[in-house]
């Protein structure tokens, strides 16, 4: 707890150090904290020794500097969307959510430039928080960042939509419940995060979560697009894993129109095999 130290108790040496501190951005209560006293003291100090211009002025710069703070400990809390449930299943399924005492951060490390871009964009126009943006080169290549910092974004994602990581993620609730559009957004953003197109002109998904695996074919049900699960266990591995085939020209068809994805060098893949089996021509769907 602060002392009764008055103002006149402190000497002028300290007296000026703490008008130095003050100006240089450090507030009251700060001070006041370094000295062992109430921060009205430092208050009275203060007064004391500036202009009256002059301390509404560094109080107003000290008040822009707070309310900036307090902007970036809070979030928008945006409503269920096809660009947000994008968002969340890029984020089930490539990403990750690091929590501990003093940090809290949502992650995305992705190969794809224009993926980690994307998604940081539509982050940012969600949330209304600034990403932290960096690259780090690694074998076999260079792998693209994307992290938002916030404690009440983590609240928020594991309340709304269930569960992360690559053992325990699932197919939320709130996506299950929801319209048509919204969960092939959420399918969308799955594929860009696990999905490929192979040479075999097999579209697949992996995943070691086989109860998220069957929650992920029950979407492509209902929208239509056929598909198949079968499970696979390589002799150097521990865990087995579930592989779902999406094979034949319609069942390709129907997931570029109504899924796609929205990473570019799988985008194109995709679209270049329909448009060449299809020569009637192919309506090839915008991005979200």
């Amino acid at each position: 707890m602060p002392n009764s130290k008055n103002s006149w108790k402190f000497t002028e040496r300290e007296k000026s150090k703490i008008i130095k501190l003050w100006k240089s951005g450090l507030s009251t209560i700060s001070i006041s904290k370094i000295y062992s006293c109430d921060d009205e003291t430092i208050r009275q100090i203060i007064k004391k020794r500036v202009t009256e211009k002059e301390y509404k002025k560094i109080v107003n710069k000290h008040m822009k500097k707070f309310n900036k703070l307090r902007e970036l400990h809070q979030i928008r809390k945006p409503k269920l969307s096809k660009h947000l449930a994008w968002w969340v299943g890029v984020l089930k399924g490539d990403g990750h959510i690091h929590e501990a005492k003093n940090s809290r951060y949502v992650k995305l490390e992705v190969k794809d430039k224009d993926f980690r871009d994307r998604w940081a964009k539509i982050g940012f126009q969600l949330f209304k928080i600034i990403p932290k943006l960096k690259q780090s080169i690694r074998n076999p290549g260079i792998y693209y960042i994307a992290m938002f910092n916030s404690k009440l974004l983590v609240s928020f994602l594991k309340e709304k939509f269930g569960s992360f990581g690559k053992y325990k993620w699932d197919v939320p609730k709130i996506i299950k419940k929801s319209s048509a559009k919204v969960k092939l957004g959420f399918l969308s953003g799955l594929f860009d995060a696990e999905g490929s197109f192979k040479t075999n002109l097999s579209l697949t998904f992996v995943s070691v979560n086989k109860i998220a695996i069957n929650e992920v074919k029950q979407l492509l049900d209902e929208s239509g697009i056929e598909s198949r699960i079968r499970i696979e266990k390589p002799r150097n591995r521990p865990n087995s894993y579930g592989i779902i085939s999406i094979t034949h020209f319609r069942n390709l068809s129907l997931f570029a129109e109504k899924v796609n994805f929205t990473i570019e060098r799988k985008r194109r893949t995709l679209i270049n095999y329909i448009t060449k089996m299809d020569m009637s021509g192919f309506n090839v769907p915008a991005y979200l």
